[in-house]
């Protein structure tokens, strides 16, 4: 009988000391961590390939709290020694924070993958906290907000209200920041500059962290997967 694989969903932070570490190089870096660490990943019959996948990639030079990755292992572990093993080998500036565990044949990372919370941590003197509140009722109030969006040579025309999920202006001890809920899905990805820019804020935020990236997870399909065979 082909004993099933178990499947991880790994949590990690990426801080501003790994920005060196391209999104190219990140997958391959997780491969090296992960097998340093003692765990097995699965590759296909008769393939070199390894069963991981990354999850979205991170905008330029922006940091992330809670970004996740999914490996599938030949060899099945405690989930409580997953991460102590994996943050003997990270390098620096990559942390493991958590790990779940999937029913393999679950929906793909990719496909599960649904929004994304950004904080931005706003420049003195570029917004105050009353104008960034109201703007923020009026950008959520209107039903659509054409917008052209200008990536290098790429150029796209987009309803951006469509994109945001919710606005919420902060006053902090570091000043006045924003937290934007934005979609993240396969085809579809908002991007926290264009909700600024759309905002009035001209100056780059003093900072700008992804502080999470939510995923669908079908709970009952889990449940029923541990429940009934899993590795028995």
């Amino acid at each position: 009988m082909t004993v099933p694989l178990q499947r991880l969903r790994i949590w990690y932070r990426k801080t501003a000391a790994a920005a060196d570490i391209q999104p190219g190089e990140l997958g391959r870096t997780w491969v090296t961590v992960i097998e340093a660490a003692g765990l097995q990943i699965a590759r296909p019959e008769g393939s070199k390939r390894v069963r991981i996948e990354m999850g979205p990639a991170l905008p330029q030079g922006v940091p992330g709290d809670r970004e996740p990755l999914d490996v599938w292992l030949a060899e099945p572990v405690e989930l409580e020694t997953v991460c102590e093993r994996l943050r003997a080998h990270v390098p620096v500036g990559i942390e493991a924070v958590g790990v779940d565990e999937i029913g393999d044949r679950l929906p793909s990372l990719g496909a599960s993958l649904r929004a994304a919370t950004y904080r931005a941590v706003l420049a003195s003197g570029a917004c105050e906290l009353d104008t960034l509140a109201a703007r923020c009722r009026v950008l959520l109030d209107a039903t659509s907000l054409p917008w052209t969006e200008i990536r290098g040579e790429r150029v796209r025309e987009i309803d951006l209200r469509s994109f945001i999920l919710d606005l919420q202006p902060e006053n902090t001890p570091r000043g006045v920041e924003l937290v934007m809920q934005l979609v993240l899905a396969q085809d579809r990805v908002g991007r926290p500059a264009s909700v600024l820019a759309a905002l009035g804020i001209e100056s780059e935020p003093l900072e700008l962290v992804r502080e999470r990236v939510e995923v669908d997870r079908p709970l009952v399909a889990l449940h029923a997967w541990r429940t009934v065979g899993r590795f028995s």
